[in-house]
């Protein structure tokens, strides 16, 4: 198989529509004083100094280690005790500054190197059992797990089934953020119980997630890669994400790109406007979104066509493996107004469409868009703001999917689901 080529920025760069002049980001200020060793802020054209002196007093990220509530190498994150680094001005220019400028197009065929951030969850679990299956195709480096559909010690114990249940247990399993960034956790109403993963008949794991945090092993993993060679499938809270750019924001230069599973250009589906990760920690999406890295954003508008109907269902179930039978168990099952949600039988696989981006982007068509998130009405809060026509004339920070090949999705992932035991 081969390997990913180093870009060459001696050539000419193609066109991707989030692409734009980096911003510079001040790093190591507090209370706007910078100190020596503080990187020089350095304005992109235009000038934005009115708004981010507006910024201010965004939010402060906290972190510390809480041994006697949870396992060796899990973290909590509060607001009340510091993290190196990191103010309040940090974070308002990460919120407000931040366009993207990235390398050249790669051969669909080479191998890509992908970490997933994932909160498991049924449609999380499939997404990663997919990417297993594309070992080829797919190197991945590791799973970080994250507070969302449930609390991280569960989500990081379904991370750690998946990878068992297709014998891939030399992948590690990072346990991150417990809570979003500045607000309670907010559980899922489509979540199942007690495990999230009803349907799939898999036991407890037998194997340990990994003793390193999530957030360190982001960190570490990207300050070790080359530029443009880290490809992040986020299918959760961007909690995570949002402490390692927080702490370093000069590693987005090493993301190739962020595939992410959040927000919707109509209605939400965990409240009337905001799709369920975006609001669960939406002042982590807004951070994500203005860090500078190319963003592939699939919202709730493209994932509900993504629908595992009962016929797509039974063709899975006819591969009679074991991975084939727990993702019919899960999938199979009646979700409540399903056909008045969704418009059929059946429910849609946002977190699959993240992965299968990567493997098969043929099956999707995107359109360039500014895209933005509420943080401060409690009505609207998590609600993905999505230039749609441009209204705005703010340059594109994402390429948002429009339209997904439904069947075509299924068909691949049935073969590939196939390739498992």
């Amino acid at each position: 198989m081969r390997r990913r080529p180093r870009p060459n920025h001696s050539r000419a760069q193609p066109p991707f529509s989030a692409r734009a002049p980096r911003a510079h980001v001040e790093r190591g200020v507090s209370d706007r004083r910078r100190d020596d060793a503080a990187t020089p802020l350095m304005m992109p054209p235009g000038g934005r100094c009115g708004r981010i002196q507006r910024a201010k007093c965004l939010l402060e990220i906290r972190v510390h280690k809480n041994a006697s509530r949870a396992p060796e190498g899990y973290y909590t994150y509060t607001p009340d005790r510091p993290v190196d680094g990191l103010s309040t001005d940090n974070l308002a220019h990460l919120v407000t500054m931040g366009e993207a400028s990235r390398g050249e197009a790669k051969d669909p065929m080479t191998v890509i190197k992908v970490i997933i951030d994932t909160d498991p969850g049924q449609d999380d679990a499939i997404a990663i059992l997919v990417a297993l299956a594309e070992r080829e195709r797919l190197e991945l480096l590791g799973i970080t797990t994250v507070a969302g559909n449930a609390p991280v010690e569960v989500t990081t114990a379904n991370a750690l089934r998946i990878l068992e249940l297709a014998g891939r247990t030399e992948i590690r399993v990072f346990p991150g953020a417990s809570r979003p960034l500045l607000r309670p956790l907010v559980a899922s109403q489509f979540a199942s119980r007690p495990d999230d993963l009803e349907g799939a008949g898999l036991p407890p794991p037998s194997t340990p997630p990994a003793g390193r945090h999530a957030v360190n092993f982001l960190i570490e993993t990207l300050r070790s890669a080359e530029d443009y060679s880290i490809t992040i499938c986020a299918v959760a809270p961007l909690t995570n994400l949002a402490l390692v750019f927080a702490q370093a924001p000069e590693l987005a230069a090493k993301i190739e790109r962020i595939v992410m599973m959040g927000g919707a250009r109509d209605l939400g589906n965990i409240t009337p406007a905001a799709e369920f990760n975006f609001h669960v920690d939406p002042h982590a999406a807004r951070i994500i979104l203005a860090i500078g890295a190319p963003i592939v954003m699939f919202g709730l508008h493209a994932t509900h066509q993504a629908m595992s109907t009962p016929e797509r269902v039974a063709r899975i179930a006819a591969l009679n493996t074991q991975a084939a039978r727990s993702v019919a168990g899960m999938i199979g099952r009646p979700r409540p107004g399903g056909r008045a949600r969704f418009g059929a039988d059946g429910r849609p696989l946002h977190d699959l469409c993240t992965v299968a981006y990567l493997l098969w982007p043929e099956l999707f068509r995107s359109r360039s868009c500014y895209v933005t998130v509420e943080t401060t009405s409690e009505e609207t809060m998590g609600r993905s703001t999505i230039d749609w026509w441009g209204s705005t004339e703010r340059k594109a920070n994402a390429e948002v999917i429009e339209h997904i090949d439904a069947e075509g999705l299924f068909d691949r992932m049935t073969r590939s689901l196939a390739r498992l035991r």
